[in-house]
């Protein structure tokens, strides 16, 4: 969400999660800000409880209640009401009044409510305005509509922004973080990268975080007088800080501007079929079909290129070719690394699976990574 701004528009669990401790990428990190939600209240040495009324990209105003604030059995609650007199009101904590934050490893593990696609909770960074914002969950019921599950964006102090979907499931515990450095801002869905933002310089401000959930604001039309939501769910936030932001370089791992093989779980070798049909992943050795050469692009996110075209997921709808002319949202996949030197790539409708060699071709839809969507790769 944009403080102010206006309303700006633009993995599956990857792996099960846990509320487990885990240092963020890379060495010397230190805890410096944690709540796990235990007891049967918010702790206020940590955060301001909302009791106010803040515009946030609408006409219509987000009223805050402390009532709709509730730590029980482990977790928070941040819950939405619409009152007899059709005044929507919501959830929200914030460290405006107890500490600012500049550069660190931030984390939360939540469950999403999808209620229609009505109600709006975040957990982001912001200060006002004029600084930068760091959303790194936001479920946006537009956005939600269509399918697209939470987005984490990057809104920059001028004009501009970076917005992804994650298309997995919110109403599932996932984990959802970003790694802040003075030269990098990565975004991670369940211990995996998702994507990087390509303006880092713009984030140098020292700024507050907010968990915040209500009634959307910016679908008027379906709200209705009385109405009571489910509540937005959190297991935890954490914040790790370094000394020493320098050696903290986090690279996805991928051979860049390399020429690769990818080897599926049935012993053969994915082709891209001259771009004249469907990839398969069928073949006995390497030749000139099944070379891919590996392109990154201003994500951080990779795009594969064979001897037809760059490969497309084909947005999870259909069998994938390999017959693009360049990178687009289709020809995106996240690269992520698995033990044993194997692979799984994600594209914008799902993991991308070998259906096991099947004459069909191979698809980009899966939610889950099983034997299919492994790949061991080489370079050639």
């Amino acid at each position: 969400m944009k403080v102010q701004k206006g309303l700006l528009a633009s993995i599956a669990g990857i792996l099960a999660t846990t509320a487990a401790l885990a240092a963020p990428p890379g060495t010397g990190w230190r805890v410096a800000f944690e709540d796990n939600f235990n007891g049967n209240s918010v702790d206020t040495s940590k955060w301001r409880i909302g009791n106010f009324s803040i515009a946030e990209g609408s006409p219509n105003r987000t009223v805050y209640r402390p009532n709709n604030v509730v730590v029980s059995n482990g977790t928070l609650k941040l819950k939405g009401r619409s009152d007899a007199n059709n005044n929507r009101t919501g959830g929200r904590l914030d460290t405006w009044t107890n500490r600012r934050f500049r550069y660190g490893y931030y984390e939360i593990r939540s469950k999403v409510p999808v209620y229609n696609n009505e109600i709006w909770p975040a957990f982001w960074l912001a200060e006002n305005a004029n600084t930068t914002e760091l959303d790194i969950i936001e479920h946006y019921p537009p956005f939600a509509e269509r399918g697209q599950g939470p987005n984490q964006s990057h809104h920059f102090r001028g004009p501009g922004s970076i917005i992804k979907n994650t298309y997995i499931d919110p109403t599932q515990w996932h984990t959802y973080a970003c790694l802040w450095t003075p030269t990098q801002i990565v975004f991670f869905i369940d211990g995996q990268f998702h994507y990087w933002s390509n303006n880092a310089a713009d984030a140098n401000d020292r700024i507050f975080m907010i968990l915040s959930s209500s009634p959307s604001v910016v679908r008027e039309d379906i709200h209705f007088a009385g109405k009571s939501y489910p509540d937005w769910e959190v297991d935890y936030v954490r914040v790790w800080e370094n000394n020493n932001y320098g050696q903290i370089n986090f690279t996805t791992g991928a051979p860049i501007n390399q020429v690769i093989s990818l080897k599926g779980n049935n012993g053969k070798f994915v082709s891209s079929e001259n771009g004249g049909r469907p990839i398969r992943c069928n073949r006995n050795s390497v030749l000139g079909w099944e070379k891919f050469f590996v392109q990154q692009d201003q994500f951080g996110q990779i795009g594969l290129k064979g001897t037809g075209g760059f490969v497309s997921s084909e947005n999870g709808q259909d069998r994938m070719r390999s017959n693009r002319n360049g990178i687009g949202n289709w020809e995106r996949f996240s690269w992520i690394r698995l033990p044993n030197n194997q692979v799984t790539l994600k594209g914008i409708g799902g993991f991308v699976s070998s259906e096991n060699g099947s004459d069909a071709g191979m698809v980009s839809n899966r939610t889950r990574i099983g034997a299919w969507e492994r790949f061991t790769w080489k370079v050639e």
